[in-house]
């Protein structure tokens, strides 16, 4: 049996329910098949859950929603207010609707609970009686009006003036900086691009430190104002994300200049900005660009393993072998000595555990993308 497949929140408020007023119960129909098969709905609750949406459509048609649940309303967009002045302030454009959703997830959901009561009257008996049900029509309804407020921050942030930082007195710019004026001294070494990533990381560690916890009194300052006072975990990871990706953008300009100097090595990226006058432009990192400038361009890392009594000593042979994360997940499980990762990983430890004759030996070693590793692990 195929797995049903998988719709996140972000994407199933995305779909455009709020455009099927025309579309005719064909599109009803195929869109109910969606919905039965990602949440597990019923084909009778899934029509009709689109068909209340066609009747109600005028509704919204009209901006008449504006007037439902009006202090819900007030209060997340005076969340996502807070929030753009925040996002705004340290340049994180790219996140905004991000850190929109993970700052406001408590008064979006107060919002959709209230728009939904207000249009209950309209709805089927059969969406009020199931919590599960009445919590599903309660997002989708408030797709709309929310999407509306997101674009709406999106214009501000263009529109509006902010006070920015710059310079060194932004944290988040004297960080990308520190990481930038490594770059001369390491070329000069022919450091590899991974090796200068940890080397860069070291050196600027305390401004690295000093831009994260900016960040995190920043948005908890702000999310203080809110429902939830208590910064989510999805803002936490957002927050590592930027300090990572300006991170990364440090070692493909890095990979850049190397490749100027070193014929065989290849350029990541068609347009290069090699960031002497662009500290504070908002940058915008592909992942692919920082796989190819570390190394990985999708080959499999080969790892092969030996339990050996001495170093350099004969295989023993029957050697069961797990490879495994730091956290315990198990990579791949093996009896031959050979393993091939496909994941993409960047430069980290891993853990081998090697089983012969009812002992069990353990050792970390460092993997990195497409770099194939030969390892012994002694019989102690």
């Amino acid at each position: 049996m195929r797995p049903r497949p998988a719709i996140n929140e972000a994407q199933f408020l995305a779909l455009p329910l709020y455009q099927c007023g025309g579309a005719g119960w064909g599109w009803t129909m195929r869109f109910g098949a969606v919905l039965t098969a990602a949440r597990g709905l019923s084909a009778r609750c899934a029509v009709l859950l689109l068909a209340c949406f066609v009747t109600i459509s005028s509704v919204f048609a009209e901006d008449d929603y504006s007037k439902l649940a009006y202090r819900e309303r007030t209060q997340l967009t005076k969340c996502f207010s807070d929030m753009l002045t925040v996002v705004k302030r340290h340049s994180l454009r790219k996140q905004l609707l991000y850190f929109l959703e993970a700052g406001c997830a408590a008064e979006m959901s107060n919002y959709s609970d209230a728009l939904f009561d207000a249009l209950s009257f309209q709805l089927p008996k059969e969406f009020q009686d199931s919590q599960r049900m009445r919590g599903l029509v309660a997002r989708l309804l408030a797709g709309q009006p929310i999407g509306s407020m997101e674009r709406t921050a999106e214009r501000l942030y263009t529109e509006q003036s902010v006070s920015f930082c710059s310079g060194d007195a932004c944290p988040l710019d004297k960080y990308r900086k520190c990481l930038l004026l490594q770059i001369s001294g390491e070329v000069t070494k022919r450091t590899e691009p991974l090796d200068f990533e940890k080397i860069a990381q070291t050196k600027c560690g305390t401004t690295e430190g000093a831009a994260r916890s900016a960040l995190i009194i920043d948005f908890l300052s702000a999310q203080r104002l809110q429902r939830d006072p208590k910064l989510s975990k999805k803002t936490h990871e957002l927050i590592e994300e930027v300090i990572t990706e300006i991170r990364h953008e440090s070692v493909i300009s890095y990979h850049e200049h190397l490749a100027a100097v070193q014929p065989g090595r290849k350029s990541c990226r068609k347009e290069v900005e090699l960031c002497g006058t662009c500290i504070n432009s908002v940058i915008t990192i592909e992942e692919p660009e920082y796989k190819c400038a570390v190394g990985y361009e999708g080959k499999p890392t080969k790892i092969t393993l030996k339990l050996v009594e001495q170093r350099g000593g004969k295989a023993l042979a029957n050697t069961q072998w797990s490879v495994l994360t730091p956290g315990g997940n198990v990579l791949a499980e093996e009896t031959p000595a050979v393993v091939h990762l496909h994941e993409e990983y960047g430069a980290t430890l891993l853990r081998v555990v090697a089983r012969n004759k009812g002992r069990s030996y353990e050792h970390e070693f460092e993997v990195r993308p497409g770099v194939d590793v030969e390892l012994e692990v002694l019989v102690r």
